[in-house]
Protein backbone atom coordinates (compact mmCIF):
# COMPACT_ATOMS: atom_id res chain seq x y z
CA UNK A 1 0.00 0.00 0.00
CA UNK A 2 1.07 3.58 -0.56
CA UNK A 3 3.31 2.91 -3.39
CA UNK A 4 3.20 5.30 -6.89
CA UNK A 5 4.50 8.30 -8.04
CA UNK A 6 4.77 10.91 -5.00
CA UNK A 7 3.40 8.83 -2.71
CA UNK A 8 5.01 8.26 1.01
CA UNK A 9 5.39 4.43 1.17
CA UNK A 10 3.19 2.92 4.21
CA UNK A 11 3.30 -0.38 5.53
CA UNK A 12 -0.31 -2.42 5.73
CA UNK A 13 -1.83 -1.23 9.40
CA UNK A 14 0.63 1.84 9.75
CA UNK A 15 -1.53 4.65 11.45
CA UNK A 16 -0.24 8.37 10.57
CA UNK A 17 -1.07 11.87 10.49
CA UNK A 18 -2.42 13.82 13.52
CA UNK A 19 -5.75 15.74 14.72
CA UNK A 20 -3.61 18.72 15.52
CA UNK A 21 0.16 19.81 15.06
CA UNK A 22 1.46 23.23 17.13
CA UNK A 23 4.05 24.85 14.88
CA UNK A 24 7.76 25.59 16.02
CA UNK A 25 9.23 28.62 15.31
CA UNK A 26 11.44 27.21 11.90
CA UNK A 27 7.98 26.07 10.40
CA UNK A 28 6.17 29.57 10.36
CA UNK A 29 6.49 31.59 7.53
CA UNK A 30 9.65 33.63 7.49
CA UNK A 31 8.42 37.28 8.73
CA UNK A 32 9.36 40.37 11.37
CA UNK A 33 8.06 42.53 13.85
CA UNK A 34 7.39 45.76 13.77
CA UNK A 35 8.71 48.01 16.89
CA UNK A 36 6.28 50.86 18.14
CA UNK A 37 7.99 53.63 19.85
CA UNK A 38 5.99 56.81 20.82
CA UNK A 39 8.75 58.78 22.64
CA UNK A 40 8.94 60.19 25.69
CA UNK A 41 11.11 62.10 27.78
CA UNK A 42 12.72 62.42 30.99
CA UNK A 43 13.87 64.70 33.85
CA UNK A 44 17.19 64.98 34.68
CA UNK A 45 18.63 65.77 38.20
CA UNK A 46 22.23 67.84 39.05
CA UNK A 47 22.24 68.67 35.46
CA UNK A 48 25.85 70.08 34.26
CA UNK A 49 25.39 73.98 32.43
CA UNK A 50 22.83 73.96 29.63
CA UNK A 51 21.15 70.56 30.48
CA UNK A 52 17.52 70.17 30.90
CA UNK A 53 16.43 69.30 34.12
CA UNK A 54 13.18 69.74 33.75
CA UNK A 55 10.08 70.23 31.44
CA UNK A 56 6.37 72.14 32.33
CA UNK A 57 3.42 70.63 31.42
CA UNK A 58 2.98 73.73 28.55
CA UNK A 59 6.14 72.31 27.37
CA UNK A 60 8.93 75.19 28.98
CA UNK A 61 12.18 73.42 29.40
CA UNK A 62 14.35 74.34 32.53
CA UNK A 63 18.06 74.37 32.18
CA UNK A 64 21.11 75.15 34.32
CA UNK A 65 23.05 77.91 33.29
CA UNK A 66 21.05 79.38 30.98
CA UNK A 67 21.52 83.45 31.15
CA UNK A 68 17.72 84.19 30.30
CA UNK A 69 16.92 83.08 34.23
CA UNK A 70 17.53 79.01 33.83
CA UNK A 71 14.55 78.59 31.03
CA UNK A 72 14.43 77.61 27.80
CA UNK A 73 11.95 76.96 24.54
CA UNK A 74 15.10 75.17 22.83
CA UNK A 75 16.81 72.83 24.97
CA UNK A 76 20.02 71.26 23.76
CA UNK A 77 18.93 67.80 22.37
CA UNK A 78 19.74 64.31 24.26
CA UNK A 79 20.30 61.01 22.39
CA UNK A 80 20.40 57.41 23.82
CA UNK A 81 20.42 54.23 22.64
CA UNK A 82 17.71 51.41 23.41
CA UNK A 83 19.54 48.53 22.44
CA UNK A 84 16.06 46.98 20.61
CA UNK A 85 16.83 45.06 17.94
CA UNK A 86 13.85 43.61 15.61
CA UNK A 87 15.44 40.33 13.27
CA UNK A 88 13.20 38.17 10.64
CA UNK A 89 12.13 34.99 12.28
CA UNK A 90 10.29 31.49 10.52
CA UNK A 91 12.18 29.20 8.18
CA UNK A 92 9.38 28.34 6.00
CA UNK A 93 10.07 24.63 6.92
CA UNK A 94 7.22 22.40 5.59
CA UNK A 95 5.05 20.12 8.50
CA UNK A 96 2.65 17.14 8.16
CA UNK A 97 -0.84 18.27 7.76
CA UNK A 98 -1.77 14.66 6.86
CA UNK A 99 -5.45 13.85 8.92
CA UNK A 100 -5.71 10.45 11.24
CA UNK A 101 -5.02 7.85 8.85
CA UNK A 102 -4.32 4.31 8.47
CA UNK A 103 -2.95 2.36 5.44
CA UNK A 104 -4.90 -0.37 3.96
CA UNK A 105 -5.19 -2.54 0.84
CA UNK A 106 -8.79 -2.53 -1.05
CA UNK A 107 -9.74 -4.32 -3.55
CA UNK A 108 -12.33 -3.12 -6.50
CA UNK A 109 -14.65 -6.01 -8.42
CA UNK A 110 -15.89 -5.08 -11.84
Amino acid sequence: SGKGVGLTNRLLGNQFGSEQHVLTQNEMPAHTHLVNDPGHSHDMGSPARGQVWGVRSDNVHYCYGVDNGGVTNNPPTLQAQTGVTVQSVGGGAPHDIVQPSMAFNYIIKY
